[in-house]
């Protein structure tokens, strides 16, 4: 029996114990086990007259009956009202029915792992607390067995209150959109946090240890069982809580508050009670602040680890849409129907969540760099290329093109400037693989070496479709001097000729930029500092349209718009400065979905 299911009238030595009515039914045994002594304040043994010390009975901190206003209230009935809303919810908005496969992975992980472990972690910190005299349970409604310690609706409540939460979390990214515009908590916020966590974590440890104060071992019970849960949520998911926080807000306080509010009802109903000694006092009636966090703090154990494996798979979800190239042909959906699509597994979701690839990108691309690529200077074009659509061994569907410096008319092209692959890959064209020339640019600083090597690679492509990510580095206004390349310029000169090239922009070219920098006076030039007002409209910033994929007009259509991206999260946020903090290019990222003709 614990000392929060009994209750026992003080005794002299040498005198019975008197039970109140409210605990008529036996529960003492000669085998009980007592608490650590290091932990209480004050005697909790009572002895009847010579008995041996292992017949000593553990009382209850109060020895007062409960208070119960009513006789056929019991334990069941809180199940049922806390059951109203779940019920309801999953009977008129079940949760995943349009949720990826991945997605739908997670959850279903989410929730095996969550009631394994949160319900184990649970029972151990319910049942200490309910050792130590923090709460007690009526016996006379609540179902007590000698073999668990505590009574089995409190149990069943565990595994209850976790899939309510969890289902909560699941619901509330449903119906809350996610701020995609938010980045990652800033590194100062990340220290603040963990070194709150840990402060959290040595105050419970303090509190239950060596505190001779009794009305702060609630708290400090709450501190040590979840600041470690919180500490590896926000350390492994910290990353996705900004572009998540209405989302982890919502499906933190709607069942935490209601699981609040039903406790209230089970104090006056007599159902369980809080002796005012663990208390910190602060609250009114049956609202007390150290019952609030009780439920609010474990409540957050579940949704901040449901919240973490929802927003990664989401996220991981999205990342990969994006990679098949948005809405996907025919074909493609033939492809993905015979298993020819990148499997999402939850391994992959886990290296996501962990390292922020999925997989890493040597798993999943073939990554081609030039033969010159320059190691000193660091300053290389790459081309990736899905291995799902290679039509064969790398080695036989890929092949390096080099372009010598006769071809490219003496233009200003550094080593590992330009990379140039011929590839066979599988498109979904009606005549089987396709074959292509594949080109990756950084041009000079001027932009003047863009147009020479775009005329280079079209010669060099002869009758082959071309595909070219370059950054021309081309310029929005005209330089009278002609020593910067005009952007009109480049754009005409690429649709010129035979065989032409079409970009993946739309609409004028001041919608274009893909850089947004300027510098500031914390530099030794300060002739060329801009106020931080004027860095959208000096000549001194540069935001430029400079990035372009090019692609032959005859063998490809657009299938999207172009979209740039300046936070690594597939959003474009207007009238940010790049780099950043989380953004580590001064280029835009640029993107397209193409179509073969």
């Amino acid at each position: 029996c614990s000392p929060r299911s009994t209750s026992a009238a003080s005794a002299p030595p040498g005198a019975g114990i008197t039970w109140p009515s409210a605990t008529s039914r036996s529960c003492c045994r000669s085998d009980m086990r007592v608490a650590p002594p290091l932990l209480h304040s004050r005697p909790l043994l009572a002895v009847r007259g010579s008995a041996p010390a292992h017949a000593a009975v553990m009382l209850s901190p109060a020895a007062v009956p409960f208070d119960a206003p009513t006789d056929w209230f019991v334990y069941g009935h809180l199940h049922f009202i806390l059951a109203l809303p779940t019920l309801t919810l999953l009977s008129l908005s079940p949760p995943l029915q349009r949720a990826a496969p991945v997605q739908k992975q997670a959850a279903y992980a989410f929730i095996a792992f969550i009631v394994v472990v949160g319900v184990v972690q649970s029972f151990i910190w319910d049942s200490y607390g309910a050792s130590l005299g923090i709460w007690e349970f009526n016996p006379a409604k609540c179902t007590l067995r000698e073999s668990i310690p505590l009574p089995v609706e409190e149990v069943l409540w565990l595994f209850h209150h976790v899939l309510k939460t969890a289902l909560y979390q699941l619901k509330a990214f449903e119906l809350v959109p996610a701020q995609t515009e938010r980045g990652v908590p800033s590194a100062a916020l990340r220290g603040g946090v963990s070194a709150a966590l840990l402060s959290a974590f040595a105050f419970g440890g303090w509190a239950l240890a060596l505190s001779p104060d009794d009305s702060v071992k609630c708290l400090g019970l709450v501190a040590l069982a979840f600041s470690p849960v919180w500490l590896v949520i926000w350390s492994i998911g910290s990353s996705f809580v900004l572009r998540h926080a209405d989302r982890i807000t919502w499906g933190w306080f709607a069942p935490g508050v209601t699981t609040v509010l039903i406790d209230c009802l089970g104090q006056q109903q007599g159902v369980w009670r809080f002796p005012p000694a663990f208390l910190s006092g602060i609250g009114s009636g049956y609202l007390k602040l150290d019952i609030f966090l009780v439920y609010m703090v474990s409540t957050f154990a579940v949704t901040g680890t449901g919240a973490i494996i929802l927003a990664a798979a989401q996220e991981f979800a999205a990342q990969r849409q994006r990679q098949r190239g948005g809405e996907a042909s025919e074909a493609g959906r033939a492809g993905a129907a015979e298993g020819e699509q990148e499997p999402e597994t939850l391994w992959h979701l886990g290296l996501f969540i962990l390292h922020g690839a999925a997989p890493a990108l040597a798993e999943r691309f073939e990554v081609l760099e030039p033969r010159d690529c320059d190691a000193v200077r660091d300053q290389n074009s790459l081309i990736l290329v899905a291995k799902r659509l290679l039509a064969g061994p790398a080695g036989e569907a890929l092949s390096e093109v080099e372009l010598g410096a006769e071809a490219l008319s003496g233009a200003p092209v550094a080593e590992g400037d330009l990379c140039v692959f011929r590839a066979r890959l599988e498109l979904g064209g009606e005549g089987g693989a396709t074959e292509l020339l594949l080109a990756s640019f950084h041009g000079d600083t001027n932009g003047l070496a863009s147009t020479p090597v775009v005329s280079a690679l079209r010669q060099q492509a002869a009758g082959l479709p071309l595909l070219v990510g370059i950054d021309a580095n081309t310029y929005l206004t005209r330089d009278p001097k002609g020593g910067k390349k005009f952007v009109g310029d480049f754009v005409a000169e690429c649709a010129s000729g035979e065989a032409p090239l079409a970009h993946s922009w739309q609409g004028p070219p001041e919608g274009w930029q893909t850089t947004y920098n300027a510098r500031t006076y914390l530099q030794p030039q300060l002739n060329k500092a801009v106020r931080y007002a004027e860095r959208a409209t000096s000549s001194l910033a540069d935001n430029n349209p400079k990035d372009f994929l090019l692609y032959s007009e005859g063998a490809f259509e657009g299938a999207g718009a172009c979209a740039r991206d300046n936070t690594g999260q597939g959003s474009y946020v207007e009238g940010t400065s790049i780099p950043t903090l989380t953004f580590p290019s001064d280029h835009c990222i640029v993107s397209t979905t193409l179509r073969l003709r």
